[in-house]
């Protein structure tokens, strides 16, 4: 980590509209994290008593949506520069209230998807080039997600992820299960894709290179772009199998290797496949700088 970072981690808000909000001194933003509590999580369990023993068991488990608070100090050489400051950081955070969608709140390369919904804030009269911010997030989804992209060119019969992707540090291992989005592209007709042994399939033709199908499996959606306009394909998915199935864990899979391969009515390999997979944890990984 360089000398000039001024937290143990990076952090950064990414708007809806593409517009980033720097919240670690970097790249000489003028807020600065103070104190945070965007690393504490909660589990919401079920439980039940044994008849006549001690002790109980888990049944269910679940994510709780918590708020995730921050306080930023806003700081600038002049008063009129830290006027922008306050301006800027309204005008990128209600953005995405006023737009009704969410933006990122990253920490290093993990991020939740989140709203603004507080903010609080502490002004001095004989200190007109500082302020602190309290912040406080709506969560649209509790947890914190890492992107894995990996592409399956047209023409190559699979794509196999060797033992080294398990590495806990940088790899796809997680306790979670893993949700995919699964974009197919190119000339095919009722495209399957098999995953780990799932297969996820849609019962749609594309006849371009510039048509493609996207399965959403976070938002479960399935839609497509045809000659530029997109559709709900929705009722199209192969019923035969759940699509929205996660890919299955590491763990699970043969060998410790997880394979991606695809085939269509034709029984064609000509077309490609993008598979995104969204690893979930309840806190970020610290040491992804």
């Amino acid at each position: 980590m360089d000398d000039e970072y001024l937290l143990p981690y990076a952090c950064l808000y990414q708007n809806s509209a593409g517009e980033i909000l720097r919240f670690d001194g970097r790249e000489d933003a003028p807020y600065l994290i103070q104190t945070s509590a965007m690393f504490d999580y909660q589990w919401s369990m079920t439980t039940y008593d044994r008849a006549r023993r001690d002790g109980g068991r888990l049944v269910f488990a679940r994510r709780a949506v918590q708020d995730k608070s921050l306080v930023l100090d806003v700081f600038a050489d002049t008063q009129a520069a830290h006027n922008a400051a306050l301006n800027r950081l309204h005008d990128v955070l209600d953005y995405d209230v006023c737009h009704l969608s969410p933006g990122r709140l990253y920490i290093n390369n993990h991020y939740i998807e989140c709203f603004a919904a507080v903010s609080i804030k502490t002004l001095d009269r004989d200190w007109t080039t500082y302020s602190v911010v309290g912040l406080t997030f709506k969560v649209i989804s509790p947890a914190w997600t890492k992107d894995y992209s990996h592409t399956l060119a047209a023409g190559t019969a699979s794509l196999t992820f060797p033992d080294t992707s398990l590495d806990g540090e940088n790899g796809l291992s997680s306790a979670d299960e893993t949700p995919m989005t699964i974009t197919i592209y190119g000339s095919c007709v009722n495209p399957v894709v098999t995953v780990g042994g799932n297969q996820y399939g849609v019962n749609i033709t594309l006849s371009s290179s510039s048509d493609y199908v996207v399965i959403d499996q976070q938002n479960k959606k399935i839609r497509a772009c045809r000659n530029g306009v997109w559709m709900n394909v929705f009722n199209l998915r192969n019923k035969t199998t759940d699509v929205f199935q996660p890919a299955p864990t590491f763990a699970d899979a043969a060998g410790s290797r997880l394979s991606v391969s695809r085939s269509d009515s034709n029984g064609s390999a000509a077309f490609a496949v993008d598979v995104v997979f969204h690893v979930r944890r309840s806190e970020p990984r610290w040491n992804e700088i």
